[in-house]
């Protein structure tokens, strides 16, 4: 029978009752800065899915025009107008199967509190070879996770039991948006001001704006704002108790800078923090993220985490992306 590990239900096999996060907070060293901003493994928000294994994640309706055309005489009010309807737009993205499976011999389970996350904090929480095995396979989750919910392309839907489905990344996300190619130009101020005005024509909110980018990015972005030379008077905040900086464009928005190592090379990917989240695939008395023991055979024990999850990212417009370009002069 499954044992579900999620926060918000009951516990791991063979461990004590405990959340989830509590263990990532003791035993995990991967480095997911953009996975751990948009609420991490512990912040999944259920979703229902269709037929075809995609969750909703924005529905809007097109504007008619408004001008003044739109002003009636008298007799059209009497008349009354000719009815017109709108088109409602729904943006989706896919999900993903993550399983990773560990396998302990009975022996090993025997030597309690010797694993290489028994360190500091970590004793308290990892008090066997299979907690371990676990700690680190949920790491493996964490970082494909990361990876893909940044830099994957388009979103695959399977056709076939055997089709590995794929879910859209920020980076693809962003060019729906409004994607800025630069044609191999230097990356600017005032393309990133060009950039930023367009994606406002396009329906950006920018209520929490983010630029999400490899470090080698947040060097030519510093020197394209001259940071280095106001390094006391950078702005920056504190998210997901991360110090992150900041810049202040001419019109006004100020994006927090996210450096992640995940990120695809030669991208600035602005994105709406308001509307990023994860959203995962709830299976009925067993959660989101859970384990299971297979049927055992010999002096062992074996458990299986498997989560499916992707990205919601909401309406393409939030987001946008600057590419193809060459360092600052």
């Amino acid at each position: 029978m499954a044992t579900v590990v999620g926060t918000i239900f009951s516990k791991l096999v063979n461990m004590k009752v405990r959340p989830l996060n509590d263990i990532f907070i003791a035993g995990g060293r991967e480095k997911t800065v953009f996975l751990d901003l948009i609420g991490g493994l512990n912040g999944i928000n259920a979703v229902q899915t269709d037929d075809e294994a995609q969750f909703i994640t924005g529905a809007e309706y097109e504007l008619e025009t408004a001008d003044a055309t739109r002003l009636r005489t008298e007799a059209e009010s009497v008349t009354g107008v000719t009815p017109s309807a709108t088109d409602d737009v729904n943006f989706t993205n896919g999900l993903q199967i993550h399983q990773e499976s560990v396998k302990i011999s009975d022996i090993a389970l025997g030597q309690m509190g010797i694993t290489s996350l028994n360190i500091e904090e970590s004793q308290a929480l990892i008090e066997s070879k299979l907690d371990n095995e676990i700690v680190k396979k949920m790491g493996v989750i964490k970082r494909t996770a990361n990876i893909t919910f940044l830099a994957n392309t388009d979103v695959i839907i399977p056709t076939s039991e055997t089709v590995k489905g794929q879910i859209r990344g920020l980076s693809k996300v962003g060019e729906l948006g409004f994607d800025t190619d630069l044609s191999a130009a230097a990356l600017t101020k005032e393309a990133i001001e060009q950039h930023v005005e367009d994606m406002v024509d396009n329906g950006a909110l920018f209520n929490d704006p983010v630029i999400v980018c490899r470090l080698g990015e947040k060097r030519k972005l510093s020197k394209v704002y001259d940071l280095s030379a106001n390094a006391g008077n950078t702005p920056s905040r504190n998210v997901a108790g991360q110090n992150l900086t900041q810049i202040v464009t001419e019109s006004g928005v100020t994006f927090t800078i996210v450096p992640d190592q995940d990120a695809p090379v030669g991208e600035l990917i602005f994105s709406e923090l308001e509307a990023l989240s994860i959203a995962g695939l709830e299976v009925p008395g067993k959660g989101i993220i859970y384990s299971f023991s297979p049927a055992q055979t010999g002096a062992s024990q074996q458990e299986t985490i498997q989560a499916v999850i992707g990205l919601d990212h909401g309406p393409y417009r939030l987001h946008g992306r600057v590419s193809n370009y060459t360092d600052p002069v």
